[in-house]
């Protein structure tokens, strides 16, 4: 899958996996708990059995759709407490909602305390789906606020995926670099660890997949202090100013999120720059967090955990 659709089919596959791994967990096509882990518009529960929703929204404002599949499902899993508290008054009282965080792949993004000597060349990386959500609109208005675009010592590398699902292209103008190919993990890696910071000033985070990897793997990150990454990136991001406002998403639907201030944005990315040695440690030692708590085998035993905990109505 490309575009959009990349963060639940990698998260699904990666749960899939770290579950096949636990000796005390169960697949099978004939389970009595069925777990859905989709968007609610593509929610088809099946008769006979205890179907367990799996989902997340990137806005408070909850599209139509939720409804019906949130009052309807047995259970309802959400992978962070903003999004718990979103759903908590359309779910039914007496319905599970829980929270079982999101995860990463270790091997895929290995912590190291990153460096940078005035004079080298500074990448910032930008990364995500092709959806406005995710600011890469407003990146690239901070690095023309903030001078970075006349600057042969910087670098932006806006990284996506086509959403038609074609191979995608390389283009670079000036001091940036547009990158929609589909990357083999080896080569996302190098991406990663090419770069000096990450800037996600996202609007609206359900979990915040990149920002984790990001973090993970000792990338200082910048982002809006708003949604759900707050939850795992902590005291461990930089935080640019914000401000609310509603709108609609791409199909129409109100969305409410939360829009970096530009000018603010560029500074934060100044600051990162600037006080590079003390963002690379802070953002080591986070990483070290990441590692710790948040892999995908430590989300494979949280969802096991939960499905086992699960006490469903009658």
């Amino acid at each position: 899958m490309r575009g959009n659709a990349l963060g639940y089919m990698g998260a699904s596959a990666a749960l899939f996996r770290e579950l096949s791994h636990l000796d005390d967990v169960d697949l099978d096509d004939d389970a009595s708990v069925l777990v859905h882990f989709c968007n609610p518009v593509v929610y088809a529960p099946q008769p006979g059995r205890r179907n367990v929703l799996f989902t997340m929204t990137e806005t408070a404002v909850l599209p139509d759709y939720f409804g019906p599949a949130l009052r309807d499902a047995d259970a309802v899993l959400a992978p962070s407490r903003w999004v718990r508290d979103v759903f908590r008054p359309v779910v039914p009282a007496s319905t599970p909602l829980e929270v079982v965080p999101l995860g990463f792949h270790p091997h895929d993004h290995p912590t190291r305390l990153r460096t940078w000597t005035p004079g080298e060349r500074f990448r910032f990386l930008w990364t995500g789906a092709p959806n406005a959500r995710k600011g890469w609109d407003h990146t690239a208005l901070a690095w023309q606020a903030g001078g970075f675009h006349e600057l042969d010592w910087c670098e932006l590398v806006l990284k996506t995926t086509d959403e038609n699902g074609d191979e995608g292209r390389v283009e670079t103008r000036g001091n940036v670099t547009f990158d929609s190919r589909y990357l083999p993990r080896d080569e996302l890696r190098d991406l990663f660890d090419s770069a000096h910071c990450l800037v996600a000033p996202s609007i609206g985070e359900g979990f915040g997949l990149m920002m984790l990897e990001g973090l993970a793997s000792g990338l200082p990150v910048i982002t809006t202090k708003h949604s759900a990454q707050v939850e795992f990136l902590g005291r461990w991001a930089t935080y640019c100013d914000h401000e609310m406002r509603d709108t609609v998403a791409s199909d129409g639907t109100p969305f409410r999120g939360a829009y970096p201030v530009t000018q603010d944005l560029a500074r934060k990315m100044a600051q990162v720059i600037k006080r590079y040695e003390a963002k690379a440690k802070r953002a080591w030692r986070g990483g070290q967090e990441m590692h710790r708590d948040w892999t995908w085998r430590h989300s494979a035993r949280r969802l096991a955990e939960a499905i086992a905990a699960l006490e469903f109505g009658s």
